[in-house]
């Protein structure tokens, strides 16, 4: 039978080797420097991950600066945009409505004397507000007149009348369809 090889261990081993103390360090001596690296790893990481969120947020805010010029540099394309779809909205709604707007500028014209000069009319769908005027009295009367016998309008009234200094007179006047 064969002797079995025995080890031989020249170092003396101690109590601190045996003791819990010894069992910490030796712990942290193998797998603690591996937690330590890793750690480091991730660290390191995320130092090198900030450049590259730097560089993001530098593009993104040139990408906002470049777009917010060109939205003011269109800007007031848009405000007369909006404003030229609302007149056009208006102006549908006036053709769409019952009331026939050539027919009441016809009979506006009708009943208008040579000597009355109209400066505004404002056409709603109850009432049509014209502001104009008449270079003598009975322009205006005449105007009055035949509004006023007129059967195209439920009501005809007088808003306003004032004599201005040369001789011609200013008025408003609503007509209710």
């Amino acid at each position: 039978m064969s002797a079995r090889p025995r080890s031989i261990n020249l170092v003396p081993s101690s109590e601190f080797d045996a003791g819990w103390w010894g069992g910490v360090l030796k712990w942290a001596l193998t797998t603690g420097r591996y937690i330590v690296i890793l750690t480091e790893m991730v660290v390191i990481a995320a130092f090198l991950s900030r450049f590259v969120l730097d560089q993001n947020i530098s593009d993104l805010q040139d990408n906002v600066r470049e777009k917010r010029n060109v939205l003011e540099a269109f800007s007031s394309q848009e405000k007369t945009f909006r404003n030229t779809q609302v007149r056009l909205a208006v102006a549908k709604e006036l053709v769409d409505s019952e009331m026939p707007i050539l027919e009441v500028l016809s009979e506006l014209d009708k009943s208008a004397a040579a000597d009355v000069q109209f400066s505004s009319i404002r056409i709603s769908r109850e009432e049509i507000a014209v502001t104009g005027t008449a270079f003598s009295e009975n322009g205006l009367r005449t105007l009055i007149t035949a509004n006023r016998d007129s059967e195209f309008w439920k009501e005809v009234e007088l808003t306003d009348v004032k004599a201005q200094g040369d001789g011609n007179i200013s008025f408003s006047l609503i007509l209710k369809v």
